[in-house]
């Protein structure tokens, strides 16, 4: 028979304190809660946010709060086991499994009263259904669940039956209202997870979870079970579809009962054997240190084994390894690797981008996506590389006329040793050139590593024989008359393969030109030098002179209708043209000239041609011959394009070739003869006759 026992309850004032707790506090994060003699299970006190901690060793209950302090609460007990923060009808209780009775206390840690039952064994473990006031316990060694019933009013008596008997060593249990039933576990060898009606009792083996001894069990809002096995020493997280293996999540050496908070992203559990009570976050987590690595690595990061969390991710779960930009903004940073799971995995692999600037400003951290949560993260260090030139500006190197190259390791003063190879053949060792001789194509591989953070990087060049251009048909002396427009370079077709770079000393210093074939005013003889270079980068280096001859200067003696004549400075030989048409005298004297216009021009050395101005014989009046004659003036003359006349106003003019051919009509004192090919033409005006132009070359 079971016992009855009324509660005398007084009015009993609650102080209610509220603590501001630390949620990623590293002390308890990392270290627990220590000094305590065998912690066996955990209550969450929802009006102060503490945690109630049985500690059987020493027969007291302790109350904790996330930053790692702890208040006794009670002390005296015999063995407590377990114990359930509740409302029961008379108001909040702690009830206390203390081996073969329950203790009741009221919020302050006074005794409220015993239950002792006949017949009881050692109750392991109960749970409160507050719809119902019905509390139920299990009984590990009787086999059974009890079942006490609350009145509902004052004086509170309840009434305690054997709800279920006939079990073997249950231990932990949970209520799940909204399924009508309650879930349970054996403290036996291969524990089965076994589910009891509230309607009517019965029990059904739902599944064997190949694990030995559970003596804690927990479910977390998406309805993830977690069992703390003795046997494994290991607590174990099993999805909310009871499908699959149990997953280990945290090693200990002999787990207690676990408490899982979800409104407040926190979980507790105890460790028995060694002494200690961790209060962790849900789904705090993160590797287990900094990362420190070269730019282009692999990496691999492992969990944190202090952070003390279990973690309920959803099916389609991704964790993510992230890292920082080098001010530790993850907004501005890099996704390094993902791992699908609902459990935190053991390791997360990735890999540093190729081109990240070394620093000590990166942090790691790992996140979650379903749901959506940034975990802890450290402190990180990308340590430089060396820096390598040797393939700074092309990949592929020329050997001009197989004269070799001098190959450069890097440009920096960075300490570092140099492997050097070529056609995959080691070379020589840490030095900072290689001078390489070529007859073909050679591959030139370099490796570097940094002696203060042992990075290493690699580079690598083609190296491949020219030759440097040939030009044909160069001219190194070209012959000009001064004044002349002279066309350098060499007379072939243009090269598209091929770049100039022309200068010269007697031209200002800043002249420079890069065409082809570049023209230039023949003032007076002057050198001017190219450099060509062809698309392999080889180049070769030419001149040419251009050699300057200064033109006769001819010019009239005497004019008059009677005679005319002419001397020249350097006495070249003469030609006389009248009407602009060239006639067959040539002495430097005309006597007795006929009406027309006449002028000279003398040619020496490269056939420079210097002419005088034009002078018009007038016709006779009266027998007697006009003694003044009228000049004509055309400047320049040579000419690259446009003649200008000057004189007595020219009304039309009309210009010939020197075979009578009609080429241009105008009017004005402006003759354009831009339009066509350098040489002699005539131009013939209606006052003055026919003058000769010299049409030179641009």
């Amino acid at each position: 028979m079971m016992s009855m026992l009324v509660f005398q309850l007084s009015r009993t004032r609650i102080l209610l304190t509220v603590f501001s707790f630390c949620l990623c506090c590293i002390v308890s994060e990392v270290f627990g809660q220590l000094y305590y003699n065998a912690p066996n299970a955990s209550a969450y006190n929802s009006l102060t946010n503490k945690y109630f901690i049985s500690n059987q060793g020493s027969g007291e209950v302790f109350q904790i709060d996330r930053s790692g302090n702890k208040w006794l609460f009670s002390k005296g007990l015999a063995s407590p086991r377990n114990l359930a923060f509740e409302r029961l009808p008379m108001g909040w209780t702690l009830i206390v499994l203390d081996s073969n009775r329950m203790v009741i206390y009221d919020t302050a840690g006074s005794v409220l009263g015993y239950e002792t039952i006949s017949g009881i064994g050692q109750i392991q473990d109960c749970v409160y259904d507050s719809v119902d006031r019905i509390l139920y316990t299990t009984d590990r060694t009787r086999g059974a669940i009890y079942k006490t019933v609350f009145s509902t009013s004052a004086p509170y008596t309840y009434k305690t039956t054997v709800w279920v008997s006939g079990l073997i060593k249950p231990s932990a249990l949970i209520l799940q209202k909204s399924r009508g039933r309650l879930l349970l576990v054996q403290d036996t060898t291969n524990s089965g997870l076994i589910a009891v009606s509230l309607k009517d009792s019965s029990a059904q083996l739902l599944r064997y979870l190949n694990l030995s001894n559970v003596m804690g069990l927990a479910e977390d809002e998406q309805g993830n079970l977690y069992f703390s096995a003795v046997a494994e020493q290991y607590i174990y997280q099993l999805n909310k579809y009871y499908k699959g293996s149990p997953k280990a999540l945290i090693r200990e050496p002999k787990p207690g009962d676990l408490t899982v908070v979800s409104k407040r992203n926190e979980w507790v559990y105890t460790c028995i054997l060694c002494g200690k009570v961790y209060v962790a976050a849900l789904h705090l987590f993160g590797p287990s240190s900094e990362v420190i690595a070269c730019a282009g690595d692999s990496v691999d990061t492992y969990k944190n084994p202090f952070l003390k969390n279990i973690g309920t991710f959803e099916l389609g779960n991704e964790f993510i390894l992230e890292l920082s930009d080098a001010f530790g903004d993850f907004t501005r940073g890099y996704e390094l690797g993902r791992v699908s799971d609902t459990l935190i995995p053991a390791s997360i692999s990735g890999v540093i981008p190729k081109d990240l600037p070394a620093g000590m400003g990166y942090r790691v951290r790992w996140s979650s996506t379903k749901p959506s949560i940034r975990g802890w993260l450290e402190m990180s260090e990308i340590s430089p590389r060396p820096t390598l030139s040797l393939s700074k500006f092309k990949d592929t190197l020329f050997d001009c006329g197989g004269k070799g190259l001098r190959l450069r390791a890097q440009d920096s003063l960075e300490l570092a040793d140099f492997t050097w190879y070529v056609n995959n053949k080691k070379i020589v060792d840490s030095t900072l050139y290689l001078s390489l001789k070529t007859d073909s194509m050679n591959k030139v591989v370099l490796f570097s590593k940094l002696a203060s953070s042992g990075c290493s990087s690699s580079d690598s060049v083609w190296v491949i024989r020219a030759t440097h251009p040939e030009l044909l048909d160069w001219e190194t002396s070209v012959l000009a008359c001064q004044g002349d427009s002279v066309l350098l370079g060499d007379t072939v077709a243009y090269r598209p393969d091929l770049q100039y770079r022309w200068t010269s000393p007697g031209w200002d210093s800043s002249w420079v030109d890069y065409s082809v074939n570049p023209k230039v005013q023949a003032r007076w003889t002057d050198s001017f030098f190219v450099t060509v270079q062809n698309l392999e980068g080889c180049s070769s280096d030419n001149y040419q002179v251009v050699e300057v001859t200064t033109r006769d200067s001819i010019r009239w003696w005497k004019v008059s209708d009677s005679v005319i004549e002419v001397v020249s400075q350097k006495g070249g030989k003469i030609t006389w043209f009248k009407d602009g048409v060239k006639q067959s005298y040539s002495d430097s004297r005309w006597q007795n000239p006929d009406t027309g216009v006449y002028l000279a021009c003398t040619q020496v050395d490269m056939g420079c041609i210097h002419c005088t101005d034009t002078f018009r014989v007038q016709s006779r009046r009266n027998g007697v011959f006009n003694l003044r004659g009228k000049m004509l003036t055309v400047r320049p003359n040579p000419s690259v394009g446009v003649f200008y006349l000057d004189g007595w106003p020219v009304a039309d003019w009309q210009v010939f070739s020197l075979q009578g051919h009609l080429l241009l009509t105008g009017k004005g004192n402006a003759v354009d003869l831009g339009q066509f090919l350098p040489g002699m033409y005539v131009l013939r005006t209606d006052v003055f006759g026919s003058i000769l132009l010299h049409k030179s070359m641009p």
